[in-house]
């Protein structure tokens, strides 16, 4: 099956950039195969398709495995372990670093609020840790026993070894006058036994449990906040691409309706299906000027939206009921 051209594109973009400095991927044989790797996962999951760091798991993979047992173990990593990652939407991984930050209040609250204090938050170092297993960002020989303890204990070993490198860099990093000091604190290597005894022994005590539980506390804030921007850009589109148009409240409930439903669903392929034009006049070039925009999800979030909108007209011709007037 042909993948998507935006899909193909970013895999070949993303290639080179893939452990550059290992001497597998400075050959055309080693290129080639973490591009058959990472085609075959978009094609046997046109739902994720392909996203950043992708690249990276693939590769550091496929150092030791032959391609198919890269493949299945990327693709167990990517559907089951670490499920919400690596979609367009980065929900997943963006409620795991409100957990991690309220993980430092808990354990390392000096460290987090003198981050905080240098425009430095734990959620703008470690979301690229645990989207590429620490790849680029600490020696190899610890991303590879990180990799190990990921795939042998589960999603919380990215919390233990994330306190660990904060932990391990305490005092340093309470020292720095400045952002890009703290930067190179973290950038300073890493002695592999000593992390992970940190990571083992100071923060073995965090529980599957608690951590779900946490998760389940943010999520609802995290996709509110996806869904308030992305309904935001829609709608500034909307009126940029149609200045005339007068939406009524029922249009703008519905395109946010149609944005949760897109980054819950993310399906590419049922959005382009749906985006066939042949709704009201409004919608139609809304779609036709969109349905090309850079922002990844906005295809699928016009197509929902737009069911929505046709489900919610059937209702109220239905009832007999009309949609409140005056713009969003």
């Amino acid at each position: 099956t042909d993948l998507a051209p935006n899909v193909a594109e970013d895999i070949e973009r993303d290639l080179h950039r893939s452990m550059p400095e290992h001497p597998l991927y400075q050959t055309d044989e080693g290129i080639d195969r973490l591009r058959r790797v990472l085609r075959a996962y978009a094609t046997h999951n046109p739902e994720v398709g392909y996203a950043q760091s992708m690249n990276i798991v693939a590769s550091l993979l496929l150092i030791f495995l032959q391609e198919d047992e890269a493949f299945w173990l990327l693709l167990t990593i990517v559907d089951e372990l670490a499920p919400e990652y690596y979609r367009t939407s980065m929900i997943g991984s963006s409620v795991d670093q409100q957990v991690l930050a309220a993980l430092m209040q808990d354990h390392l609250p000096d460290v987090a609020n003198h981050l905080d204090t240098l425009g430095l938050p734990s959620v703008l170092i470690a979301l690229p840790w645990f989207l590429c297993f620490f790849v680029g960002y600490v020696p190899l020989e610890v991303a590879l026993r990180i990799l190990d303890c990921f795939l042998l204990e589960g999603q919380r070993v990215l919390f233990q070894v994330g306190l660990a490198i904060f932990s391990y860099h305490r005092d340093d990093l309470l020292a720095a006058e400045d952002a890009e000091t703290a930067r190179n604190v973290l950038r300073r290597k890493i002695e592999p036994n000593r992390l992970l005894r940190i990571a083992f022994k100071s923060y073995g005590t965090l529980s599957p449990a608690a951590i779900v539980e946490q998760r389940n506390q943010f999520k609802a804030s995290v996709v509110s906040s996806l869904v308030a921007k992305a309904t935001t850009s829609l709608w500034r589109q909307y009126r940029s691409a149609w200045p005339e148009a007068n939406p009524s409240h029922a249009d703008a409930v519905s395109l946010e309706l149609g944005v949760i439903d897109a980054l819950e669903l993310e399906d590419r392929e049922a959005a382009a299906a749906a985006a066939e034009p042949e709704s009201n006049e409004v919608e139609v070039a809304l779609i036709d000027v969109l349905r090309h925009s850079e922002v990844p999800s906005v295809r699928a979030q016009l197509a929902y939206a737009r069911a929505r909108q046709a489900r919610s007209s059937t209702k109220h011709q239905g009832d007999g009921t009309d949609d409140e007037d005056g713009a969003s």
